[in-house]
């Protein structure tokens, strides 16, 4: 892709780690520049948040993961002189990454899928592309309420 991301994580297997992580990230891999917030477990099931904002006192972005059973949060505030960019965000994108599965079976088992409700950008359910590079895993794709719920899935 090659722009910057400011993104909420939901992650699994991360640092040899077999469970669920939730965590706020920046990622510029053109200049080499990451930050992140402390990531926290999640267990399957759990209801969790997340939105990512413009700040307005001060330049920069706020990314926001939480979960709504834990009470608990990953916040990442990023300043254009941390990032290595100027900001300015043109995409919304969900993503299911399979960094490090060399094989289907390291994937999360049942309920074998990634459920996103409730989902809007700048106050608007969005009308999604979709795209499904890999197939590796059977990887599925299912958009609902016009852009409001999106189900990734896998097999293993």
């Amino acid at each position: 892709m090659g722009y910057p991301v400011l993104q909420p994580v939901l992650q699994f297997n991360q640092n040899g780690l077999h469970l669920w992580q939730f965590q706020s990230w920046f990622v510029y891999g053109n200049v080499g520049v990451s930050h992140t917030a402390p990531a926290f477990n999640v267990k399957p099931g759990e209801m969790l948040t997340s939105y990512m904002q413009q700040n307005t006192t001060s330049p920069g972005f706020t990314c926001f993961s939480g979960s709504l059973n834990q009470s608990t949060t990953s916040v990442l505030t990023t300043a254009p002189g941390q990032t290595g960019w100027t900001p300015s965000y043109n995409y919304a994108m969900l993503v299911l990454e399979t960094i490090s599965v060399n094989t289907c079976g390291m994937l999360p088992g049942a309920p074998n899928a990634v459920i996103f409700t409730d989902v809007t950008v700048n106050k608007a359910v969005p009308a999604w592309t979709s795209n499904i590079a890999e197939h590796d895993c059977n990887q599925g794709l299912a958009i609902a309420g016009g852009g409001a719920t999106v189900t990734m899935s896998w097999t293993n």
